[in-house]
């Protein structure tokens, strides 16, 4: 009986063994995902800033075009008016080419920036699909 005693507080031992190192293991998955829950959060937060800067450049950009389209619409009034001279026209006709280069450029780069964001933003959406499975 001494034996089954023995063996019984052996085997309760095991038990208190494990439920130990379990419960070791839940704190340090514990301390873990708190760990992981600041980068997160740290992360969203320089997401959240990107977002700001990405929607200042793109208002800025359309800021720029639009600033444009108002100049040449103002040079081409001049021209229509006939109050110039041609050497005046040719001039301004130049600065119109020229402005409409600069808002070709202008829609260039906002495009360029906007399909780097949504390419960045699929390939996110792919990572965090391909996380969920």
């Amino acid at each position: 009986m001494d034996l089954d005693l023995a063996t019984r507080d052996l085997y309760l031992q095991k038990i208190q063994d494990q439920i130990m190192a379990k419960r070791q293991l839940l704190l340090a998955k514990q301390k873990m995902l708190r760990k992981t829950a600041k980068q997160n959060h740290f992360l969203q937060d320089v997401q959240s800033d990107y977002s700001k800067y990405y929607n200042f450049i793109i208002k800025q950009k359309e800021d720029q075009i639009r600033s444009m389209n108002i100049i040449k619409q103002y040079l081409n009034d001049i021209i229509v008016s006939g109050k110039l001279t041609k050497e005046d026209i040719m001039e301004a006709k130049r600065e119109q080419k020229h402005i409409l280069g600069e808002i070709g450029n202008i829609k260039g780069s906002l495009d360029e920036i906007m399909d780097e964001t949504n390419a960045l933003g699929d390939r996110n959406q792919t990572t965090d699909h391909n996380e969920m499975l």
